[in-house]
């Protein structure tokens, strides 16, 4: 293989590799946006050619100054894809250690909900219990009550015995 055709097959290789890297993140810096706007020269300009089909000093030169500047629009991407991985990466620790919190805050709320619960049927054994005992009161009062009026009424006939009547 010739050395035009492995530079011309190498500067379409770059080419295609940074239109994949603009269409997959298209957010990262404007290096890489700045690199794929230039127009790729391989040194196969027909003007600075030589006759013997060798390259001249400023095709050599243009080739280096091209390459320094893809090699820097490079590292500025892979610098901009660090600092997105840097960010990515601290917004998963933010969002893991909100998690714990999330699930702490819950594991104590359901433990709060279940003594509540548990205290709730107590209070509900307790409340029929008393309502049971009010039940079994309510006929002992209500004996009670008939007995005292008995009571009066028979008071009031002996005072009324005793006195004539007189006294009340």
């Amino acid at each position: 293989m010739s050395k035009e055709t492995r530079q011309n097959k190498l500067a379409e290789a770059k080419e295609k590799l940074r239109d994949h890297h603009a269409q997959t993140s298209p957010s990262v810096g404007a290096g890489a946006s700045d690199a794929k706007k230039k127009k790729i020269n391989n040194g196969t300009n027909p003007e600075t050619t030589t006759s013997d089909g060798c390259h001249s000093p400023e095709d050599k030169q243009q080739n280096r100054a091209q390459l320094k500047e893809e090699k820097k629009a490079s590292h500025q991407h892979q610098q901009a894809l660090r600092r997105q991985l840097e960010a990515q990466d601290h917004t998963v620790e933010i969002l893991m250690c909100q998690k714990i919190e999330l699930e702490t805050v819950l594991y104590y709320s359901q433990d709060a909900a279940g003594k509540f619960e548990g205290e709730s049927h107590y209070l509900a054994d307790h409340l029929h219990h008393s309502w049971h005992f009010e039940g079994e009161l309510q006929p002992a009062l209500s004996s009670v009550s008939i007995q005292h009026k008995k009571a009066d009424r028979f008071f009031e006939k002996q005072v009324r015995a005793r006195c004539g009547g007189a006294c009340l």
